[in-house]
């Protein structure tokens, strides 16, 4: 529960909300409620049959993708979202750091990363994250195929504790990066 209420205070506080696709996909998002836009990035650019046409009350959605995305897949993105909602930042893999720049240029400049493990490692890797958010939770659950919080090349960067918040057994941290 108190994980919850950290998460829904992040997105109360951005401007924006960026994650995979293929989590978008998997959680099943909605389009974020209130005006914050959410960017959903997919080098395929593949879109969630979650994220569709845009709807009154809620944030803008849009696509993130890169040059060699495959034309179908843009011309239907572009037909539901609209041309101006589908980026191209990059030749062959989305360019993160144009991303962010692009973010900043229109105004967003709290972005809240939502991940997927692979849009998750690149943006650290990349140097694009300053702080996490992370959750731990007093319970051990076995599973097969599971992945952790990031999935992709390998990094390592140091993250010291900025807030540490403690309900029930659950320890809620805010990370500061440092790179």
């Amino acid at each position: 529960e108190v994980d919850h209420v950290a998460f829904d205070g992040q997105r109360r506080l951005c401007d924006v909300v960026v994650a995979g696709a293929g989590t978008v996909g998997v959680e099943e998002y909605q389009r974020i409620v209130g005006d914050t836009p959410l960017v959903v990035v997919s080098a395929h650019a593949h879109l969630s049959p979650h994220i569709g046409p845009p709807v009154a009350g809620r944030g803008p959605a849009i696509l993130v993708t890169c040059a060699a995305a495959d034309p179908e897949r843009l011309a239907q993105a572009r037909s539901v979202l609209g041309d101006e909602s589908v980026w191209i930042l990059g030749d062959h893999e989305v360019d993160l750091a144009a991303l962010l720049r692009r973010l900043h240029d229109q105004g967003w400049e709290h972005v809240l990363c939502e991940g997927g493990p692979h849009l998750f490692s690149s943006m650290i890797s990349a140097g694009l994250v300053d702080e996490l958010m992370l959750t731990i939770v007093p319970r051990m659950v076995g599973t097969a195929g599971t992945t952790r919080i990031t999935e992709g090349a390998e990094f390592d960067v140091v993250a010291t504790p900025t807030v540490l918040l403690e309900k029930d057994g659950t320890l809620v941290g805010l990370w500061a990066i440092r790179r």
